[in-house]
């Protein structure tokens, strides 16, 4: 059963992750043109132009990319606020 702790555990027989505290996103490659779709599959390229840049200059010609988008604050935390002010252009 999960729970929240204060410290990951050091023993080898744990297996953790950390919880993003972001946006999940599938980013289309395709011959350099990069799609970021929504669950209702509108367009989610809207704000930040990072994502797809990053993705764009990636060196293959088709990819999925399925991650978490995050904003990371000034200790390494992410920062859910942060990410909505980056995709409406606020930071």
């Amino acid at each position: 059963m999960a729970r929240l702790v204060s410290k990951a555990p050091s023993e080898t027989n744990w297996l953790f992750e950390i919880k993003w505290d972001g946006y999940r996103l599938a980013v289309h490659l395709e011959h350099g043109k990069v799609r970021i779709p929504t669950r209702g599959g509108k367009n989610g390229q809207s704000g930040s132009p990072a994502i797809p840049e990053a993705a764009a200059a990636l060196p293959v010609s088709t990819a999925i990319l399925d991650g978490e988008a995050v904003v990371l604050d000034e200790i390494g935390r992410s920062d859910f606020n942060g990410l909505q002010d980056a995709l409406r252009g606020r930071g």
